[in-house]
This record gives C-alpha cells, structure tokens and sequence, in this order.
C-alpha cells in the first residue's frame, strides 16, 4: 500500500495475518502502531478513542489490493489516514494488535506501508 506525504482521508487497509483473528473475541480496542523507516518516530492510533470510521475492522472481505488481493474479513484492520501522520518517506512499519474485554492483548504480524513525496 502507498500513502503520500500529507494525504488525508485515504483508507490504509493492513493485514492483520493468520494469528490474529479480530472475530476470535470481541475487541475492546484495536490498534495500529506506526513506525518511520528510520525508526524515530512512532505513532499510535486506536479505536476507541478514535471513531469507528478512522481504526476498524470490517466484518467483511477486503476490495481487491494492488499486489495483495483481496484479504479476508476479520484478518485486517482499515486506517483512515489524518493530517501530519507521515513526515518521511520510505518504509513505515505498521504492528497491529488488538485488547479484549478478559482482557487478552494480541499483536497481528507486522506489515510495511511505503509512503512517497507528494506533488508540488
């Protein structure tokens, strides 16, 4: 997936891989963790507190991805990107994870995201 610097409003969808199944339990959090290429900034966003709109996790299979396919319901989560997330281009590694009411904190397999210069 590509983001670029400054978008705003764009669906990321990151797969959360085979071990972490968001229908398994109900969540009572899920989040994505964000880290830039050269490791020095991070960021986390998460549902709740964010809307449902912004961190989800859909019920229902992914649209088919460019060099992905389509991913499976309940094994991704969907990220709306917000204004300043990304400052540097390159690979951004994303760690997923998500808490349920016992509470039990899992982690999905981590994924990268390429984020490029935007237009002039």
């Amino acid at each position: 997936m590509t983001v670029k610097i400054g978008e705003i409003g764009k669906t990321i969808f990151i797969g959360t891989g085979d071990d972490l199944d968001l229908n398994d339990a109900p969540f009572t959090v899920i989040s994505l963790k964000f880290t830039s290429p050269d490791g020095l900034t991070t960021f986390t966003r998460s549902n709740p507190p964010l809307i449902s709109e912004v961190v989800a996790a859909p019920a229902v299979a992914s649209p088919s991805l460019e060099n992905v396919g389509i991913l499976p319901a309940n094994k991704y989560i969907t990220y709306l990107t917000q204004a300043a997330d990304f400052n540097a281009v390159g690979q951004w590694t994303v760690c997923s994870g998500y808490q349920d009411a016992a509470p039990s904190l899992f982690s999905g397999d981590d994924t990268t995201i390429t984020v490029e210069e935007a237009c002039d």
